[in-house]
């Protein structure tokens, strides 16, 4: 079943360890780019988020006035090396958030502007219950640094969930960050997952069917 996502979201803290990419569509650049096709989707998801999280967001783009679009691998590891603290990662769906309608900004971001950038890993099967279930990480999402993407956050998985169908979305929120975010749009926290270097991040899972 497909989640809703409506809550506000306050926050918004990377992920780790996914695949290499398969996307090739030529989107150039990670900059505003002018005069880019239309998209299809048309869901209306309302969740907002921040910027990148290393810096304060001080002024908002509201994502109805942008659609999603898949984009290539070096779009986004580019945009994500410039809004991301920690880059961009090897990861199979690459998605990007594109301005589509003049809204109050229009002066600095024209239509076809990139202002965010979500990848999502391949997916992880196993067998359950005579069924196989196909789980994806969430690997990154980032927005212009410096900006607030109001809804961006929440269209972006909405999207991925429309395109891909997985049975479930997991990710992880490295401290000290609470993942917060998350369970604002329907993730639930797992635990905690300690890593070789001797970091931790809190790890949460959206499902979208039972098993």
């Amino acid at each position: 079943m497909d989640a809703q996502f409506t809550e506000q979201v306050q926050n918004f803290e990377p992920v780790q360890n996914a695949e290499q990419s398969h996307f090739t569509e030529p989107v150039q650049t990670a900059e505003p780019i002018q005069n880019a096709k239309p998209s299809l989707f048309t869901g209306q998801v309302q969740t907002a988020e921040p910027s990148l999280f290393t810096e304060q967001s001080v002024q908002t783009i509201f994502a109805r006035n942008c659609e999603v679009r898949k984009i290539d691998k070096p779009t986004a590891s580019a945009f994500l090396a410039q809004h991301h603290r920690y880059g961009a990662a090897a990861s199979r769906y690459h998605y990007g958030l594109f301005v589509s309608r003049a809204g109050k900004h229009s002066s600095s971001f024209p239509i076809g502007s990139l202002v965010a950038v979500a990848q999502f890993s391949a997916p992880r099967k196993w067998q359950k219950d005579n069924r196989e279930i196909r789980s994806y990480e969430w690997v990154r999402y980032a927005s212009l640094s410096g900006w607030h993407i109001c809804g961006g956050m929440g269209k972006m998985l909405q999207y991925f969930i429309d395109q891909v169908h997985p049975d479930d979305v997991m990710t992880y929120a490295p401290a000290p960050y609470d993942g917060a975010v998350y369970q604002k749009l329907g993730f639930k926290k797992e635990g905690i997952k300690t890593f070789s270097d001797g970091n931790f991040s809190h790890k949460f899972r959206l499902k979208l069917c039972e098993w």
